[in-house]
């Protein structure tokens, strides 16, 4: 097998170094294990601090996660003001996401099988559930694939760069029960009061 580093991979696949989610264990614990999501290690044996799942299927490493919010807004010009603008909410947002990552085989062999897997998952035409601690907290549960990039990896052949453009969606059904629950919840306080 070549000699690299995965900071090595992704500097050339995204023109960046990367250390993903990676934490100093002599000097901070590591985050705890939470429920639905077993401690796993990455190729090199290293302890995966923020596993990613899509539907079924478990990234052999950590993936790169970035998250943006988009919140539809419009503003008016409000008549007679000199310069006074009104904004309106016109809804809550999304999230978007960019999931960049590189599966590697470790005996410089195309990971035919992770590529192949992935395939399968892009061909997904609607929801796909997702699980992974940064999307958990801000309250992502299904994605939708948008599109798809895979960089070039020259001189090395058992890596794969890869990323994923991606859109928060929501299960109407799952959203309906949980503004029951709230409801609910709700309807329990002020019975206290």
């Amino acid at each position: 097998m070549a000699e690299y580093t995965i900071n090595e991979l992704y500097k050339q696949a995204f023109g960046e170094d990367a250390n993903p989610y990676r934490v100093d264990t002599e000097r901070v614990d590591p985050a705890p294990v939470t429920e639905g999501e077993p401690r796993r290690d990455d190729w090199l044996g290293r302890n995966i601090q923020m596993p990613f799942n899509l539907g079924t299927f478990s990234f052999p490493d950590e993936p790169l996660i970035q998250l943006s919010f988009r919140r539809q807004v419009v503003s008016k010009n409000v008549a007679g003001g000199r310069g006074s603008v009104v904004d309106e909410i016109i809804n809550d947002g999304y999230y978007q996401l960019r999931i960049r990552g590189i599966f590697v085989n470790d005996n410089d062999v195309y990971p035919i099988e992770d590529m192949l897997t992935l395939r399968a998952i892009l061909s997904i035409r609607g929801a796909i559930p997702v699980t992974n601690l940064i999307c958990r907290v801000m309250g992502i549960r299904q994605i939708i694939i948008i599109g798809a990039n895979f960089p070039d990896m020259p001189d090395i052949a058992g890596a794969q760069a890869f990323e994923i453009l991606a859109k928060q969606t929501t299960d109407v059904e799952l959203e309906l029960i949980e503004q029951l629950e709230q409801k609910t919840t709700l309807q329990r306080v002020l019975n206290v009061i």
